[in-house]
């Protein structure tokens, strides 16, 4: 048993229970305010016309709640919880007088704290939440805290939802997380300015937990050493797994005991191809991301051999444009295949045509003319095109109906991609996500 103490209140801490049921959390912070911001000029208080500015931290309750912020300044405010949606949330935005985001938006967030004091080296800054038992949630994005987070989390019994994003200066995860036992989703996405070389032990101790992304967080290079290939110790929990650009050439064979795996994002590691131990994993994988996300990778060229998950819905191998256009035949096993996404893997019109050629020739080989669409290869959804990028370019030729073409009987025969294009969607029943731009 230890004594926590803040201000004079004491509670009594017996394995992650509070008598008093509060919390104290401390971040250490560094600058000129509690939240950093990254507007160009860096000023809390200027205009911006950017609809999600960046930076913010939220707590969910699902009571009525209240916390006490000591800002380490001479400044100390109490603050209620606000009521939306049938919970309650305290949230910070690291710009004053603008939500972080849509969401954000909704939970009435207080405007970035100005330092007091003039002080603008590291310092503490206490949470102080009354019933800690009440907390679910936390989610920080743009914030940047520094060294680990509060020990004193794990007094948060009922957290069942932590995500971090973009925090850029956190190198550790105290002990004391392993106490808390309530973790369905960890979520962390670039949450320190370089890689860290070892996946906590502290994180394979989560009886629940059922969804873990860890985005650019860990160096997996070595498998061994950085205990990547314990997480496996989920077993049949984990039911969602994204570890991309964490610089694995393979994954570890280990990974195969995650036998209720639905989904499986690698994307950005250091592959050629699919790793080689994929074939070993659950076939219970319905989602896969194996190429480039959202950062592009020019490193992944073939597919390689994923033949056994044979119960994928949604395949995506986007951002990878030294990638096959060849479109493999084995995947004709996979009859429940209903989203292709290879948006910005294919920047030319020569590399994009071929692959919806390869596509095109394996819909028509597989999949029923007629029917329902919720059939085989029937009524899919298949996107080229990410609009922020721009990168891909709209397929060639007219979208219109090829020579020869009889509804429910022929294709005819389509003399560009956009007539390919054509008769997937009017025979095929399916769905495009194109470049709009001619």
């Amino acid at each position: 048993m230890s004594i926590l103490t803040h201000n004079n209140k004491i509670g009594k801490i017996s394995n992650g229970i509070t008598s008093k049921q509060t919390a104290d959390l401390v971040f250490q912070v560094q600058g000129q305010a509690f939240l950093q911001w990254l507007y160009n000029p860096n000023d809390p208080y200027a205009a911006t016309s950017l609809p999600n500015p960046n930076g913010y931290l939220a707590f969910a309750s699902s009571t009525a709640n209240s916390a006490i912020i000591d800002y380490g300044d001479g400044v100390v405010e109490t603050h209620q919880f606000y009521h939306y949606g049938g919970f309650f949330f305290l949230a910070f935005s690291s710009q004053i007088g603008y939500a972080p985001n849509t969401a954000i938006a909704n939970y009435n967030p207080i405007d970035n704290h100005i330092f007091q004091d003039g002080n603008t080296d590291l310092r503490d800054v206490h949470i102080i939440i009354s019933n800690a038992n009440s907390i679910f949630e936390i989610i920080s994005s743009v914030v940047f805290f520094y060294n680990e987070l509060p020990p004193n989390m794990f007094t948060l019994n009922n957290l069942s939802y932590l995500a971090l994003s973009y925090t850029e200066k956190l190198t550790s995860f105290p002990y004391e997380f392993v106490l808390l036992k309530k973790i369905t989703t960890l979520n962390l996405n670039t949450i320190a300015s370089t890689l860290l070389i070892q996946f906590p032990t502290q994180f394979l101790s989560f009886p629940m937990l059922s969804v873990l992304s860890i985005s650019g967080v860990f160096d997996f290079s070595d498998l061994e050493a950085s205990n990547a290939k314990d997480i496996a110790v989920y077993g049949s929990k984990l039911t969602s797994l994204v570890a991309s650009a964490c610089k694995m050439s393979d994954i570890p064979i280990e990974w195969a005991k995650l036998t209720n795996l639905t989904s499986l994002n690698i994307d950005s590691n250091n592959f050629t191809k699919p790793p080689d131990n994929i074939n070993f994993m659950s076939t219970t994988i319905q989602v896969f991301s194996f190429a480039g996300g959202h950062s592009t990778n020019t490193t992944i060229t073939d597919w390689n051999d994923f033949s056994n998950l044979i119960n994928m819905t949604n395949l995506y191998y986007y951002a990878a444009p030294n990638f096959s256009t060849d479109f493999p035949s084995w995947i004709s096993a996979f009859t429940k295949l209903r989203q292709l996404n290879f948006m910005d893997s294919y920047l030319t019109d020569t590399r994009l045509t071929a692959h919806i050629t390869s596509v095109y020739n394996f819909i028509i080989a597989n999949a029923s003319m007629t029917g329902l669409a919720s059939l085989s290869f029937r009524g899919m959804s298949i996107s080229t095109y990410y609009a922020p990028s721009n990168k891909t370019p709209r397929p060639s030729g007219t979208y219109q109906q090829p020579t020869g073409y009889v509804q429910g009987s022929n294709n005819g025969t389509p003399a560009s991609a956009m007539e390919m294009i054509w008769v997937l969607v009017n025979q095929y029943a399916h769905v495009w996500t194109l470049n709009p731009n001619t």
